[in-house]
């Protein structure tokens, strides 16, 4: 039996009680302290609301007979199926449209009509969900952190060096702390370079709808758990509630199992998902620097000057045919001179419409995309001031995923 296992699959009621408490604290903590999603701590007081102590009780005691063989998974029906959807707004159009039409009028109205274009999906669900994510990561997914990849800096654990957590409530590091870090050491590689005379290609890169999009492969997971020879599992748990989530998302014949925005699970299972390409990208543009936090790349390579062609580009289809015919896309130029069909981890890919995209490759990765809008160049040669870099760390923060709950200061 795996050592994982052996930590609570015997425990007593009252052990398993314990685990229960600590992973509330722990879950309590980081929506007070980590996150703003102002539905789920409203949800959380309601939930306090009631006989508090009676809810840990009873969900430690349906973790024990399930662990113990007494129930199957159907015991989690009741929450399970109290899984729902809800819908954030991403991108409003006409709100602003009237300002922007001309810098000697402004005005604070907007248009007649707004229009959300698009939303971003968020998991709603029991509190006692999100307390068996809570458990999951402090006796399972906690391995897959360590040793962590010291590439993926979003939703990394607070663990000390043997892999156990550093502070009794703490469960992840603070999100501001580490999106500093991502920002400020690809910012001071790319510096230092300049200041060493070379030219230096910055580039930031951003994963379509990522969260709603990835395949987990719970089965590899498993493996990697060291949990393939045992069927219950919190692992097996969390993926019957991404099961469930998902039929929501992608209908109820799929079989695709992604993740849910909003479970604290969901950005465990994504770091480690994402390893493997996170080494092979590494291995394939050898950069200054790389980093990535959550579905957002920063990459610094040195002594790389984009061709003329890419330079002129503009985005204008009214310019003549034969001056577009002379100018070449950014993102196409990019994903043509570094990777390969052979070499991976990306590859230029167009739609049906002849738009450019960079898709993931290797069939963990299938469905992912990296659409040409988001992918940014930002060149500096060393005889010419740095104060663009300034321009390129604004654009970092509006373009990152956690940019609206980010402090003033960061």
């Amino acid at each position: 039996m795996s050592l994982i296992l052996s930590s609570y699959i015997h425990n007593t009621p009252s052990e398993m009680l314990d685990h229960v408490r600590e992973a509330y604290s722990r879950f309590k903590a980081m929506v007070y302290h980590d996150t703003n999603d102002l539905m789920l701590r409203e949800q959380l007081a309601r939930f306090e609301e009631g006989d508090l102590n009676r809810s840990l009780v009873n969900l430690s005691s349906h973790l024990h007979d399930y662990f113990t063989g007494r129930t199957e998974i159907d015991d989690f029906a009741h929450w399970l199926d109290s899984i729902e959807v809800r819908h954030m707004p991403k991108k409003v159009e006409g709100f602003d449209h009237r300002q922007r039409r001309s810098p000697q009028f402004l005005t604070n109205a907007g248009e007649e009509s707004i229009v959300v274009s698009k939303t971003t999906r968020f998991f709603r669900g029991p509190i006692e969900l999100h307390m068996i994510s809570t458990l999951w990561i402090m006796l399972e997914g906690k391995k897959t952190a360590h040793p962590a990849n010291r590439f993926s800096y979003g939703n990394q654990l607070a663990l000390d060096e043997s892999g156990e957590f550093k502070q009794q409530r703490q469960l992840f590091v603070p999100y501001f702390i580490k999106y500093q870090e991502w920002r400020n050491k690809g910012i001071a590689a790319a510096r230092e370079q300049i200041e060493g005379g070379n030219n230096v290609l910055l580039v930031s890169l951003d994963i379509q709808d990522f969260f709603n999009s990835v395949r987990i492969d719970f089965n590899a997971l498993r493996i990697d758990l060291n949990l393939a020879d045992h069927a219950r599992s919190f692992t097996t748990v969390i993926e019957v509630i991404c099961q469930h989530y998902s039929k929501i998302i992608h209908g109820q014949g799929s079989d695709h199992i992604s993740l849910p925005i909003g479970l604290a699970a969901s950005g465990v299972l994504a770091n480690w998902h994402m390893k493997r390409f996170d080494d092979e990208l590494n291995e394939v543009l050898r950069p200054v620097y790389y980093g990535r936090y959550v579905d957002d790349m920063f990459i610094v390579l040195a002594n790389v000057t984009p061709p003329q062609e890419v330079r002129d580009w503009r985005d204008d289809p009214s310019a003549s045919k034969a001056k577009r015919q002379n100018w070449k896309n950014p993102s196409e130029w990019f994903f043509e001179k570094f990777f390969t069909p052979e070499v991976g981890p990306l590859i230029l890919s167009h739609t049906n419409k002849g738009e450019v995209e960079g898709r993931l490759t290797g069939a963990a990765y299938a469905g992912l995309l990296m659409q040409s809008e988001k992918v940014k160049l930002f060149h500096f040669d060393p005889q010419w001031p740095l104060a663009s870099l300034k321009k390129f760390e604004h654009h970092l923060k509006e373009s990152s995923s956690v940019f609206w709950l980010l402090p003033e200061e960061v």
